[in-house]
């Protein structure tokens, strides 16, 4: 490994690595180096790992994109240098790889999947182990913001046995963000340009087997199913434009079992190729709640049919509503402008349904179009401003569903971040409102849903069901001010509210509105050792939350 003339006669190796843990700003004594060359197609990266106790390098071999297994070498890029996300790429010692986007504030999307080649080589004999990538292009979205080309760069090694991390450009455990704290690689000048189009036909052949219900011509024990469809993709200059026809999902991995006890609804991860590309772009999220939760499009069907008893009534089951089509462009400019524009068409659909022999059809899920819409101004990483809008429209005309189901929903939300002194101070703010109108009764239901309760008896002095409104409007979002970055001594206050009529489950998630709560946060951390500890933290947090009743909650 790490034989061949590149490696040895080509370029400089990099030794500046330095410990993070256990003992921060340390040189190891497992020395590592590594050496990177780009050509018109291929990053190429060369990682070569010295051990100090040889018989003790760990190739343990587990399951793709499990990173928490066996030595680990990983790179990653901030292509757009705007301190924001970043595409990684890990590989173990025994050959395991894991491929996933990290974001400044650390959030990790290992759904995240790229077309990589990485092999490993274990010396005993020179008491190391090495690493070698071949990286595409292809995978990765850039564009040339100046003439130096500069991207951010970060290059890590694990060593597990004493959980040491090694960094070539040092992020300190106080730091003033994961990304923002990158090292930089220059000259990343002459790079192939964004082109090229990408067409993935398919075709599906799909066999279920199920439990059989006596009686039922629906739930029989087994089911054959088949379908086509195609994905494509279009590299624009500086965006991606991602098309997708009645969409393959049957090689998407499966949701883990949940047994959900409570009357709130389960979130579950994205895994769907289509939305996991540029899906940082269109993240919203004030708290737990989001204005763009993806699972929404594609969903279950919004209605069951009713009074099935599976003795003299049968409904045939239905677990996904198609998606005709959907389309997205997602990307950053050369002058730091990010945007996201997604659009989605669901199909009406209809089960059977067989009540005392006579079989029928009913709607489930009418024809439905999702649009959203995210933009983003980021100054040096010190300033963000930004804004989404999102609707959905349900086409249900004379359907009996506009009495169970709103006809459409909309949210704006804007917000803002602007960090002080090296990002040693901070205020973060979002504001979101929301608007969704139906019918009088499909507004009563929605009052009734456990996210509102406006039945509950300790609503009643200030809300009540209204049972003649045809709209539900509300307002939600946070203000927080602090001092965190590479600092003892750190703060936080909060201030944030959901506002009863705030609802974003249409197309995004919402666990419970009602509610306005301030947070004060003060703690003392040390990364450095002290007496027995290699690190510590001590934090003193209280939080007072009260609904809109002025009633603590």
């Amino acid at each position: 490994m790490l034989n061949d003339l590149l490696w040895q006669e080509e370029g400089v190796w990099t030794e500046k690595f330095v410990q993070v843990s256990p003992f921060e700003r340390v040189i190891s004594l497992s020395p590592t180096k590594a050496k990177l060359f780009y050509d018109d197609k291929f990053i190429y990266v060369g990682i070569y790992c010295k051990d100090a106790v040889p018989e003790k390098i760990n190739q343990f071999i587990g399951n793709r994109d499990d990173n928490s297994l066996g030595d680990l070498v990983s790179i990653a890029f901030d292509t757009y240098h705007d301190f924001r996300a970043a595409p990684e790429f890990n590989i173990n010692a025994g050959g395991n790889k894991t491929d996933l986007v990290v974001t400044d504030k650390l959030n990790v999307n290992l759904s995240w999947n790229a077309v990589w080649e990485g092999k490993t080589s274990v010396n005993k004999a020179d008491s190391s182990w090495s690493a070698e990538l071949k990286i595409p292009f292809s995978q990765l979205r850039y564009n040339q913001l100046s003439e130096e080309g500069i991207w951010g760069l970060h290059i890590r090694r694990i060593i597990r046995r004493n959980n040491e991390v090694q960094n070539w450009s040092m992020i300190p455990l106080k730091n003033n963000g994961h990304v923002f704290s990158f090292g930089e690689v220059h000259q990343m000048t002459e790079l192939p340009k964004a082109r090229g189009i990408e067409f993935l036909p398919y075709t599906m052949g799909k066999f279920t087997s199920e439990p059989v219900v006596p009686g039922s011509p629906y739930q029989t024990g087994n089911r054959w199913k088949g379908n086509i469809g195609m994905d494509a993709k279009f590299a624009l200059s500086d965006f991606t434009l991602d098309m997708t026809i009645n969409p393959d999902y049957g090689q998407v991995e499966l949701d883990p079992s949940v047994m959900n006890l409570t009357a709130y609804e389960t979130f579950y991860d994205e895994k769907r190729p289509f939305f996991l590309e540029g899906k940082h772009i269109l993240d919203f999220a004030s708290g737990n709640d989001m204005m763009f939760y993806t699972r929404r499009i594609g969903g279950s069907p919004s209605y069951s049919p009713s009074g099935i008893d599976n003795v003299n009534s049968f409904a045939e089951t239905k677990e996904n509503v198609p998606i005709l089509g959907a389309l997205k462009l997602t990307g950053t400019n050369r002058h730091g402008l990010t945007m996201g524009v997604l659009q989605s068409i669901t199909a009406r659909s209809s089960a059977k349904v067989s009540r005392n022999g006579m079989e029928t059809e009913e709607v489930v899920e009418p024809l439905t179009n999702y649009s959203v819409a995210r933009v983003q101004k980021n100054w040096k990483g010190n300033t963000l401003l930004g804004g989404m809008v999102t609707s959905v429209n349900r086409f249900m005309e004379d359907s009996p569903l506009k009495e169970i189901l709103f006809s459409n929903a909309y949210s704006a939300g804007i917000d803002f971040v602007q960090y002080f002194s090296n990002r040693l101070y901070y205020i973060d703010f979002k504001g979101i409102y929301s608007s969704v109108n139906g019918s009088e009764n499909a507004i009563s239901l929605l009052q009734r849903n456990p996210v509102h309760y406006y039945q509950r008896e300790s609503a009643q002095s200030y809300l009540g069901v209204d049972s003649r409104r045809t709209s539900l409007n509300g307002t939600g979002g946070y203000l927080k001010v602090g001092r965190k970055g590479n600092a003892k001594w750190f703060f936080s206050e909060t201030v944030g509210w959901t506002s009863p009529g705030f609802d974003l489950n249409a197309i995004g998630y919402l666990k419970e509105a009602d509610f306005y709560e301030n947070e004060s946060e003060i703690g003392y951390r040390q990364t450095t050792n002290w007496k027995m500890f290699r690190s510590n933290t001590f934090t003193l947090t209280q939080r007072n939350r009260w609904n809109y009743g002025g009633n603590r909650c």
